[in-house]
C-alpha cells in the first residue's frame, strides 16, 4: 500500500506564498449525486477531506487544489470506480469553465477561443496550465499539465480536465468535431474501455502529458453563433475581475515556461523573450514577490517529474526527455537535488495504484 509523499522542507514558492493553486468549485458540483448513485453519504467524503459541504452551494467558490485531488481519490476509493474523474468531468460539461469559457465562445475562431481561455485560464483553475502546442505536421494538442508539487489525485483531476476540455472542443467546433487520440500521463486502469467510449478515439496512457490531439484545421474554424458585442462585455467583466485580484507575475511565469516544456526546452532567457521584458525586469519583480527566479524553473521540472513518477510507469529515460534532459544521469542528479531521493526510490516508495 503507497502512502501520501513527505512534506519536505523547502523554501520553494508553495511555501512562503501560501496556498496559490486553488480552483472554482462548479466543475465538482456533480460530485454529491454521482456518489449517492454508488450509495455513497457524500458528506461522508467531504469531511475525510476537509472540505465543507457549504462551499457547493456557490460555484464562484474556490477549493485548494490539493484538496481537490484528495476528494476524488477518496470517491475511487469508496466507490471503487477508477475512472470517477472521468464520470465527473464528463457530467459536467464545458459550462463549468464559467466566465471564461462563455468568453471562449463568444470569439471569432476556435484558435481565438482557445487562446483565450489559456490567457485568463487562472480566473478559474491556478493548479494547472493548459497549453495548445500545434507541432510540425498537421495536428494540434490541447494540453493540461498540473503544476502542483506532488500531489494525490492529480491522474483523477487530469481525467475530468480532459472531458471537460472534449466537451469544450465540441461546443466551439460542432458536432462533426473529433480527437484523432487522447493522451494521459497516468498508468492505464485494469478497463480503459470506458476512456475509449467517451472520447471515440484512441486512448494512450503513460505518455509525457494529458492531451487532446486533433487536426490544426479546426483552429481556422468559426464559432457558430459567436457575437462581438457580448464578447466585448465579457472582456470587461473579466478585466474587472482581473484588476481587483490581479495574477502574480510569478503565475505568469510559471505558465510560460510550462508553455515552453511542451514546446521546447524551457528556460528564464526564453520566458523573458516571450513575456516581452529584460531579464533584470523579470528578477526583479519575481523576487519582489518573494520567489527565487534560479529555483522556479527547478519548480516546475519538479513539479511535472514527480507526477509522471507517482502516476505513470514511464520509463526514466523518456521521463529525463520530457524533462528535456540530455541523458538520464542528468535527472537522476537533478531530482535527487531537489528531494534528496532518486527518481527511482521516490517511484518505489510513493507511486499509486492505477487509476488513483
Amino acid at each position: 500500500m503507497s502512502v501520501a509523499p513527505p512534506s519536505i522542507p523547502s523554501l520553494r514558492l508553495e511555501s512562503r506564498l501560501g496556498c496559490a493553486e486553488d480552483l472554482r468549485v462548479q466543475p465538482l458540483l456533480g460530485v454529491p449525486a454521482l456518489l449517492r448513485e454508488f450509495g455513497i453519504d457524500p458528506r461522508a467524503a467531504l469531511e475525510r477531506v476537509g472540505i465543507d459541504p457549504r462551499v457547493f452551494l456557490d460555484p464562484e467558490q474556490r477549493v485548494p487544489f490539493e484538496q481537490v485531488g484528495r476528494l476524488l481519490v477518496e470517491c475511487v476509493t469508496l466507490t471503487g470506480c477508477p475512472w470517477f474523474g472521468l464520470r465527473v468531468g464528463e457530467r459536467a460539461g464545458a459550462s463549468v469553465l464559467g466566465l471564461i469559457g462563455e468568453l471562449a465562445g463568444q470569439s471569432a475562431t476556435v484558435g481565438a477561443g482557445l487562446r483565450s481561455l489559456i490567457l485568463h485560464f487562472h480566473l478559474h483553475d491556478r493548479g494547472a496550465a493548459p497549453v495548445l502546442h500545434a507541432g510540425r505536421g498537421q495536428d494540434v494538442e490541447l494540453a493540461y499539465v498540473i503544476h502542483t508539487f506532488g500531489m494525490r489525485g492529480a491522474a483523477q483531476i487530469a481525467d475530468g480536465a480532459m472531458a471537460i476540455a472534449y466537451h469544450l472542443l465540441r461546443g466551439l467546433c460542432g458536432p462533426g468535431w473529433a480527437p484523432i487520440k487522447v493522451t494521459f500521463n497516468h498508468q492505464a486502469p485494469a478497463d480503459p474501455a470506458p476512456y475509449r467510449a467517451f472520447f471515440g478515439a484512441p486512448v494512450h496512457f503513460n505518455q509525457s502529458r494529458p492531451a487532446l490531439v486533433f487536426a490544426a484545421q479546426w483552429l481556422q474554424q468559426p464559432i457558430a453563433g459567436a457575437d462581438a458585442l457580448t464578447r466585448e462585455h465579457l472582456l470587461r467583466r473579466v478585466a474587472e475581475i482581473e484588476r481587483a485580484k490581479p495574477a502574480l507575475f510569478t503565475d505568469k511565469v510559471r505558465q510560460v515556461l510550462i508553455e515552453l516544456m511542451v514546446i521546447d526546452k524551457p528556460s528564464l532567457a526564453a520566458a523573458c523573450v516571450l513575456l516581452g521584458v529584460s531579464r533584470r525586469t523579470l528578477y526583479r519583480r519575481l523576487e519582489a514577490e518573494g520567489a527565487r527566479p534560479g529555483e522556479l524553473q527547478d519548480e516546475v521540472n519538479e513539479s511535472v517529474a514527480k507526477q509522471l513518477l507517482l502516476e505513470s510507469r514511464m520509463p526514466m529515460s523518456e521521463i529525463a526527455a520530457t524533462l528535456h534532459y540530455s541523458e538520464s544521469s542528468a535527472f537522476w542528479r537533478a531530482f535527487k537535488g531537489w528531494t534528496g531521493m532518486t527518481p527511482s526510490a521516490y517511484r518505489r516508495q510513493f507511486a499509486s495504484p492505477a487509476g488513483s
